[in-house]
């Protein structure tokens, strides 16, 4: 048997929206202060890599680089775009 607490409780709908809203928002929070911070987007990716669009694509399908979707826009972390020029033999 698990040995997780279970709290079963009533509480409105209304109530239980905000809590989830809490959350998500702390949520949100967190990862902006820790992650969204190093996160550029595809064109600033290319400027600091000194390649065009075409190649920065390129490397993406190939696996040399590692990029992150937010619905439709495409992201990098530029943590591991400085350990991709900087590891053995390159991007």
């Amino acid at each position: 048997m698990s040995s997780e607490k279970q709290i079963f409780t009533n509480i409105s709908e209304d109530r239980f929206k905000e809590l989830i809203r809490e959350v998500v928002r702390d949520e949100f929070t967190r990862l902006n202060h820790t992650e969204a911070e190093h996160l550029i987007k595809a064109k600033e990716a290319c400027e600091y890599l000194k390649v065009s669009k075409v190649t920065l694509y390129k490397w993406l399908k190939q696996g040399k680089i590692t990029g992150y979707y937010l619905g439709t826009r495409l992201f990098f972390k530029m943590s591991e775009l400085e350990k991709a020029l900087t590891k053995k033999g390159g991007i």
